[in-house]
């Protein structure tokens, strides 16, 4: 009986890691779209502002929303190595 709760716990903890893989990417991809969405509304209020060229807040924000996506797309690679190293 000692094999099938070690194999039950086993199962339990993958399913746990998953379920962590799961949620990890769902962040990633909901930081993904709202920084999708801030970049456009950025550039709407550029348009309905008269802002031109370097003097924009999308520009402004540029840097910090690539390094956002950058890190939203390692919060993927993380829960992905995560779940894989676990097995």
């Amino acid at each position: 009986m000692v094999m099938g709760k070690h194999s039950d716990k086993k199962i339990a903890t993958e399913e746990e890691f998953f379920k962590l893989e799961q949620v990890l990417n769902k962040t990633a991809d909901d930081t993904y779209n709202c920084l999708k969405l801030l970049k456009k509304e950025l550039s709407d209020y550029d348009s309905r502002n008269g802002n031109h060229s370097s003097n924009t807040a999308a520009r402004f924000m540029r840097t910090d929303m690539r390094n956002a996506k950058d890190t939203a797309m390692d919060l993927k690679h993380v829960a992905h190595d995560i779940n894989k190293n676990q097995k």
